[in-house]
Parts: structure tokens; C-alpha cells; sequence
């Protein structure tokens, strides 16, 4: 579905990251002007790819690969190798395909292609590997939040179960969305008009959608008095719809106040709304009946594609950050010894969407784990941090 749409992504994308090289690094990628999505789904491939590779290699066990220094050395070379992967343009194209069709889909239908997507190798998950999966998922990012305290509560052997899953996504968008206003609900469906937003001059307050996307959208969170609603709506000629009429929806199916006009300057910011959840709202799963969609539901979005569009070039990988001393003061002194805690979380700050974002992913996890912001490592990692992270976007 979206072939229209999709055609119109991948030209745009195209000529802001690889353009007419023949291969592109994933760093580059990460630096262009291309949907946040996107850049996700092509990060996430290169960390499965290369803990794939690390899976298939033979390590003697004469040689010292437990030793700290080893470690935190390989790790740093992990993520050169990670930022510096290189794609060939039929990879790249490929790997662009699978991006924009999973993420069509995930914000269409979230529900349907969690199940779809997660076990499509196994009945049966554990917690790394569901943790593994989500690294695809750049929205809705409280499936994943809840999901993690739930396997919290479980022993370390639990195996999550497909039919479990249907039950936990169905119960979280029914109880937790639930107490959601109106405007709130709307901005939940956000991400979608973003990325169509993509493709087109349009403020994310004026883009429209079909509304035959919306249906599905409260269909899958099983919110069926949403759907029934937009579905007359959609019988009376309303055929796009934009996020304030939405809202607008939303609150007469609520309230039954059928005066109420959600005012598009709600909707400027485009933020989705963040969640906060707590243990006792985590529910038992219990088998439910199998989740019957059709799959291949057609949808047709018409944008224009800009004249004019930013080419980045293809550059030179960057100097490590840090020095290996440097590296293992801030693992010890601020990720309380985890590596990969601290790799990820770099990644994390040279992937936000701008300064601003990337300062609030570093003061809240600073406020989150009472760490001394004004430490000398502290002040040294985090100015660090924002210098490379204002080099990358000058390239």
C-alpha cells in the first residue's frame, strides 16, 4: 500500500543522502535531511548486522577478550565500524524499501505489525530479543516502555508468547490511551502525518490523510466507537482528513459536544504526547482471539515532491570522540561501568533531531539517575558531545 507515497519518499530520500553515489556510510545517513523513521530502521539494521558477525566469529579462548581494556577497546571500535558501515546503492535502495513499507505500516496499524513483525521467526520471545526488535520502531515508543516493566515482573527464563502479545498491545492502547483527552489521542496518530509531511510544503497542522488511515489506525488500537465515527464521516464525503478535524472527532465521539473545533495551533508543535506508567497498570495477559485484518488494505496519499532539495555529501569518517581513557572515566563515572549503555546513549544524542532535543535526551537521563552534571567528566562528555554533535549537522 502507499505506492504513490512511497515513490515520492524514496526520491526525496534519495537525493538527500546517497543521491548518485554508489555507496553511502551509515553516518551520512544519519546526518541528511531524511524522515527520523527511516534513519531508525537503517540504524537498526547495521546493529543486527554486526551482532550477527560478532555471533559467527571463533575467539581462542587463549587470547585475553575478557580483559576490561579489550572490551572497552572493542566496543569503541564497534562503533566506529557502526557509524562508518558502508551500504552500495542496491543495498541502500533495498534496505529503503523495507524502511518505508515497515514504517507505513507500524504507524497505520501498530498493533498488526508488532505480531506480524516480532514473531516472524519464533512463537515465542524473550526480553533481549523483543528488545532487539523495537530498535526498528522510532514511534510509539510506550509499547516498548510497557513491555519492558512487564517482563520486569517475570523471571529471567519467561518467553512471551504471540497470543500474550495480542493481548498485552490490546490491553495498553485500551487502558492507558483511554485516559487520553481528545487532542492528546490525536497527537498519538502524529508520526504519520510527519512522515507525509515529508513530501510536501505542508505544516504538519494542514497535512491530510485519507481518511480510510484513520479507521485502521483506531481499528488495530481497538477504539471501535472511534472507527465506526470516522467511517460515517468518511460515508458523508469526508475523504482526508487532517490532525485538528481529528481532534475535533475525537472530542464529539467523546463528549458528545458536537460545538467543539480543535484549533489547528494545537497541533504545531507535533510532538507526540509522552506517556508515564506504572507497574500497577501493567496487565496479566490472557489469550485472546486472533486479530483478523487484511494485510494488503490499499491507501492512496498524493504529495508533490520539492524542486529543490539539500544534497549531502558522501564525506570522511570522523575521529573517535574520546581518547581510550577518556572512554573508560565516563563508563565508570557516568554509566556506572555499562558499555553499551554508553554507546547507545551517544548514538542516541548524534541521532537527535536538533541541539535542543539532544540536550533534553542528556538532561533527563542526567535528572533520571541523580548524576552530577557539573563534574569535570560530566562537563567534559556532555561539551564533547554537542561539539561533535554540531560538526556532524555543518558537513
Amino acid at each position: 500500500m502507499f505506492e504513490e507515497h512511497i515513490n515520492l519518499l524514496k526520491e526525496k530520500i534519495r537525493m538527500n543522502s546517497i543521491d548518485s553515489n554508489e555507496s553511502i556510510i551509515l553516518r551520512v545517513i544519519l546526518e541528511s535531511n531524511i524522515p527520523q523513521s527511516i534513519k531508525v530502521y537503517f540504524r537498526a539494521q547495521v546493529k543486527d548486522i554486526i551482532r550477527r558477525e560478532k555471533e559467527n566469529l571463533i575467539y581462542s579462548d587463549k587470547l585475553p577478550f575478557s580483559n576490561q581494556d579489550v572490551i572497552t577497546l572493542q566496543n569503541q571500535i564497534d562503533l566506529l565500524l557502526f557509524h562508518n558501515y558502508k551500504f552500495s546503492k542496491d543495498d541502500f535502495f533495498s534496505t529503503l524499501d523495507q524502511g518505508i513499507n515497515f514504517s507505513l505500516n507500524y504507524l497505520v496499524r501498530p498493533q498488526w505489525t508488532l505480531k506480524e513483525f516480532l514473531f516472524q521467526k519464533s512463537q515465542f520471545l524473550t526480553s533481549n530479543e523483543i528488545e532487539d526488535y523495537f530498535h526498528f520502531c522510532a514511534d510509539f515508543s510506550y509499547y516498548g516502555s510497557i513491555l519492558k516493566q512487564f517482563f520486569e515482573t517475570k523471571e529471567d527464563s519467561y518467553q512471551l508468547s504471540i497470543e500474550e502479545l495480542q493481548s498485552l498491545l490490546k490491553k495498553i492502547d485500551l487502558e492507558v490511551l483511554s485516559e487520553h483527552s481528545s487532542i492528546e489521542l490525536a497527537k498519538v496518530f502524529t508520526p504519520l502525518f510527519k512522515l507525509i509531511s515529508y513530501t510536501s510544503n505542508e505544516k504538519i497542522e494542514e497535512v491530510k490523510i485519507p481518511t480510510k488511515a484513520a479507521i485502521l489506525f483506531f481499528e488495530d488500537k481497538g477504539m471501535t466507537s472511534f472507527a465506526s465515527r470516522l467511517s460515517s464521516e468518511k460515508q458523508n464525503g469526508l475523504n482526508l482528513i487532517t490532525l485538528p478535524i481529528l481532534a475535533t472527532i475525537l472530542e464529539r465521539v467523546k463528549t458528545g459536544n458536537n460545538e467543539f473545533i480543535a484549533l489547528p495551533e494545537l497541533f504545531k508543535e507535533n510532538e507526540e504526547p509522552k506517556f508515564e506508567f506504572t507497574s500497577s497498570k501493567l496487565p496479566e495477559p490472557i489469550k485472546p482471539e486472533a486479530i483478523q485484518q487484511d494485510p494488503d488494505v490499499e491507501i492512496d496519499l498524493q504529495n508533490e515532491v520539492e524542486k529543490k532539495l539539500e544534497i549531502y555529501p558522501t564525506t570522511q569518517p570522523l575521529m573517535p570522540m574520546f581518547t581510550l581513557q577518556e572512554k573508560q572515566q565516563i563508563i565508570y563515572q557516568i554509566f556506572d561501568g555499562n558499555e553499551n549503555e554508553c554507546d547507545s546513549f551517544i548514538v542516541d544524542i548524534l541521532d537527535a533531531t536538533d541541539l535542543e532535543n539532544a540536550t533534553e535526551i542528556i538532561n533527563i537521563y542526567f535528572d533520571e539517575n541523580k548524576l552530577d552534571e557539573d563534574s569535570q567528566t560530566a562537563q567534559n562528555f556532555i561539551k564533547t558531545l554537542k561539539e561533535r554533535y554540531l560538526l556532524l549537522r555543518s558537513v
